[in-house]
């Protein structure tokens, strides 16, 4: 972490935590990347944390459309992490930023957890309070193993630096 005139290829803006990074490109120009790579980290340690009583619980966070749409694009909810070089064919593609972020927008985790604990703990992702998919095999319909979410989400934020 460095200030953004430093020659390093990669600087934080000062008290912006990782929400925003800033590259110096080849060509001296700047691009700045907004990045919830911390919150994604902080649900799944709450999620551990809350996992482990053994009665049921919720954590509640609030904020706005800035804090979802990276957050549902890094999570890669329905597909929103979807990379292109043509922002005109978004549209065409099923990305709708509008889909993402209605008045009152949110993403929820709800774990469900078998009797029988030695079974794996399932979780569903909603966006919006409607089922998300995700870029995992499902055990069924839009139900994740908990132990692959949680897996290739702090992988995913390991390959970042975050």
């Amino acid at each position: 972490i460095c200030p953004i005139t430093d020659k390093k290829a990669r600087g934080v803006i000062a008290e912006s935590k990782d929400t925003m990074h800033v590259y110096h490109l080849d060509n001296d120009t700047y691009e700045v990347v907004y990045s919830f790579g911390w919150y994604l980290k902080k649900m799944i340690d709450e999620a551990d944390s809350c996992l482990t009583l053994s009665r049921p619980g919720a954590t509640l966070r609030y904020g706005h459309e800035v804090c979802v749409l990276p957050l549902a694009c890094l999570m890669e909810l329905d597909s929103y992490g979807l990379a292109t070089d043509n922002l005109e064919q978004l549209d065409k593609m099923g990305w709708r930023c509008y889909d993402i972020f209605p008045m009152a927008c949110n993403v929820q985790m709800v774990f469900y957890r078998h009797k029988n604990a030695k079974k794996d703990m399932l979780v569903k992702v909603l966006l919006n309070e409607n089922e998300a998919r995700l870029p995992l095999t499902p055990v069924t319909g839009n139900y994740y193993r908990w132990a692959d979410v949680r897996k290739y989400y702090l992988d995913k934020l390991a390959a970042f630096s975050l």
